[in-house]
């Protein structure tokens, strides 16, 4: 029986090695006249065209056991469901775009600027580049080597309204809004990207 991690890379490789041979060009609307092909929420073969005409098309950023994503501009990145794994892709699309709908006006939240509205096949969402920890720390304002007290004093930082500093600032609303339930798992390089524009991001908030 084959390792699931030793198939999703030999998947990467497949899709990668098409992309470089085929060299066709990503057209939007014929993009989405695929998309509209749809049956329904279990139409697995569509979901198996919507990444094939991708893969021909657009660097294959990364890919996991229920959505594949590529590069589809400088700014942007199109997540689209993988076939096998029909309902937990379309699911994590879906939760994905309810979460950001509910909490697009907090700062460091990854936008989404479209989506598939029926059945959640795919969704573009903004390109974030990951961190190293160093770069993370940097902008921390408090001494992460201090094992014991640098989570308290971030969260007297977070509490005092008038804490200014520019990191606060944007984890203030994210804790308030239980975004951020636990500020000492949370506060990881890993978990966290910047945006083209060098804006940080929160990798994952909620799923």
């Amino acid at each position: 029986m084959s390792h699931p991690f030793n198939e999703l890379r030999l998947r990467r490789l497949i899709r990668e090695r098409i992309r470089q041979e085929t060299n066709k060009k990503f057209n939007w609307n014929e993009f989405l006249r695929l998309s509209e092909q749809c049956r329904g929420v279990d139409d697995i073969n569509n979901l198996d065209v919507l990444n094939q005409y991708a893969s021909e098309r657009l660097r294959l950023l990364g890919e996991g056991s229920s959505r594949a994503t590529y590069t589809l501009t400088s700014r942007s990145v199109l997540k689209i469901a993988i076939g096998f794994n029909r309902r937990g892709a379309t699911e994590q699309n879906e939760f994905e775009v309810a979460k950001f709908n509910k909490l697009k006006n907090l700062p460091a939240i990854t936008k989404i600027f479209k989506y598939d509205e029926k059945y959640f096949q795919w969704i573009v969402a903004e390109l974030v580049n990951p961190i190293n920890e160093s770069e993370f720390n940097e902008m921390m304002p408090v001494d992460k080597s201090d094992k014991r007290g640098w989570v308290s004093k971030l969260r007297r930082m977070i509490d005092d309204p008038g804490e200014d500093d520019p990191f606060i600032e944007i984890i203030r609303p994210l804790v308030r809004s239980d975004v951020i339930t636990n500020v000492s798992e949370s506060l990881y390089y890993d978990q966290w990207g910047k945006n083209v524009d060098g804006e940080l991001r929160l990798l994952d908030y909620g799923w």
